[in-house]
């Protein structure tokens, strides 16, 4: 193995343990907080659910993208982002310094989308997106989701390639869908006019970081230090 490709093995290797830590980290305030995606964590049928968000979300992507509707791709990531970072921040902040955090997110991206604003971002949407996700299942439908992730994940990228082709046209439109890791030091991404050669860059999506992630952070919530409904009383 090169020089280069260890370094992008390793980088893609912190971004899955940065987004690891910083979702069991922000775990038990989300937790304390009301927000829940699934009214029963022990729903064998929330992974269903999870998997029908992710087809649908996945869909309209791909057809906004066939239509050329690039900016339909743009706005719709960019709220995704910009509603996972104020449900993160509101689990810590007042619902106003939440907004706030959110739109300076967002304004950031806009004004100077470089791979390591990128991926901090990712970093901190992909643990907000886990932490919610995983509070929201017990560690048996969580783990439920890991298997079927996968699964889903070998069919989109080997079998249909549908995941190939999103990802495809969200590099070229640079949309921030996807995590960066430069090939080099000196590499820009607002300067890549390379777009699918990726001779510069590798662009792996978030699915990695998010897979482990969910079952991590709802393993945590409900068998960690503070397990079941003693919970919110032992981490207040």
């Amino acid at each position: 193995m090169s020089g280069s490709l260890r370094i992008q093995s390793l980088s893609m290797l912190l971004l899955v343990i940065a987004v690891q830590l910083l979702a069991l980290a922000v775990t038990p305030a989300i937790s304390a907080g009301d927000s829940r995606v699934f009214e029963n964590p022990g729903s064998a049928s929330n992974p269903v659910y999870y998997m029908l968000l992710i087809l649908a979300f996945t869909a309209f992507l791909l057809l906004a993208i066939k239509k050329n509707q690039s900016w339909i791709v743009s706005v719709f990531i960019q709220i995704a982002i910009a509603s996972s970072i104020y449900y993160l921040a509101a689990a810590f902040l007042l619902p106003i310094y939440a907004l706030l955090a959110a739109a300076a997110a967002l304004l950031l991206i806009r004004c100077y989308p470089e791979w390591y604003v990128i991926d901090g971002l990712g970093i901190v949407v992909s643990a907000g997106i886990s932490s919610l996700f995983g509070v929201s299942m017990t560690a048996i439908p969580a783990l439920m989701l890991l298997i079927i992730l996968a699964v889903y994940d070998a069919i989109s990228v080997y079998k249909t390639r549908h995941m190939v082709s999103l990802a495809e046209g969200v590099i070229r439109m640079k949309a921030p869908l996807l995590f960066v890791v430069p090939k080099s030091r000196s590499y820009s991404f607002r300067k890549d006019q390379s777009f699918l050669s990726g001779q510069d860059r590798t662009s792996p999506g978030p699915t990695p970081p998010l897979q482990p992630a969910d079952s991590s952070a709802s393993t945590y919530r409900h068998w960690g230090p503070c397990w079941g409904p003693t919970w919110d009383l032992c981490c207040s």
